[in-house]
């Protein structure tokens, strides 16, 4: 599988009082269809260019599609530093994506206090990207990134840094086993390198023991479309593994890459494997 990674450096000490993932992506969302929509409107629904649409791509009407993007922040930010993975070839957009990136850094639109960032350093996949005097970004090569594999641990810590929301009758599940996170990550990877959802997943879990230390977590996010206030939910912590085989070893740290469960457009769902 395929992915970028945009790295964004505010160097600011202006320090959040909401979650960063929320408020960055909601804003990024506004300033891309602004740029790129060619419906008078701004309407997606019905729109003839909806197909070849960048911001409709990204941003799709179905609240419960996998988003082809995922924020990655962590809770309790002391800035509003954040990343950017993109899942696939995004060869004829990535310019397009990273200016409107810096272009939303500098115009006054991150939250209700109008926040700009003119000091904000942009790196594409490690690299700094330059930007002339009148804010354009200059000529770079386009290139994506795979996950090697690499040496195998058996005994590890999963850290699930912001709330990680995996969906249970309804709900979402307040104890996570090794087990779900797997799947979750199998199901998005899927995905992300198919464009197609994966129903039954066929994978041999093997570990020896496991003990969890999570706590629900709830942070507020305000919905443009909806107009109101809602809440990115789930749950943090830490689970501790032994004895785990070595597909699903590096099953999960490509779950570092793309996430966990639902919620990963507005940065939930980050995890770190410490071995």
């Amino acid at each position: 599988m395929k992915y970028s990674y945009l790295q964004i450096k505010t160097n600011s000490t202006k320090k959040p009082k909401e979650f960063v993932g929320a408020t960055i992506r909601g804003t990024f969302g506004h300033q891309l269809k602004e740029q790129v929509c060619m419906e008078p409107s701004y309407k997606c629904d019905g729109c003839v260019y909806q197909n070849t649409c960048l911001s409709y791509a990204l941003y799709p009407l179905k609240d419960d599609s996998l988003r082809t993007f995922r924020m990655d922040v962590r809770l309790h930010q002391n800035n509003y530093d954040f990343g950017l993975y993109l899942f696939g070839d995004f060869s004829k957009d990535i310019r397009i994506i990273i200016q409107v990136l810096y272009t939303m850094l500098l115009s006054h639109r991150l939250t209700i206090n109008e926040l700009s960032f003119p000091k904000s350093q942009v790196f594409y996949n490690g690299k700094e990207l330059k930007f002339n005097k009148n804010h354009i970004l200059e000529p770079f090569k386009y290139f994506s990134q795979t996950l090697l594999k690499t040496k195998h641990h058996q005994d590890l810590v999963i850290h699930l840094l912001t709330p990680t929301y995996i969906k249970y009758k309804g709900s979402y599940k307040k104890e996570l086993s090794v087990e779900d996170i797997v799947k979750s990550i199998i199901k998005r990877k899927h995905y992300f390198e198919t464009r197609e959802m994966v129903h039954k997943i066929e994978h041999s879990l093997s570990f020896s023991s496991s003990f969890s230390e999570l706590r629900a977590e709830k942070v507020e996010r305000v919905s443009t479309r909806q107009g109101k206030k809602l809440f990115i939910e789930g749950v943090v912590g830490k689970v501790t593994v032994k004895g785990l085989d070595e597909e699903s070893y590096h099953l999960l740290k490509w779950g570092e890459v793309v996430g966990v469960g639902k919620g990963t457009a507005f940065g939930g769902g980050a995890i770190k494997i410490e071995t």
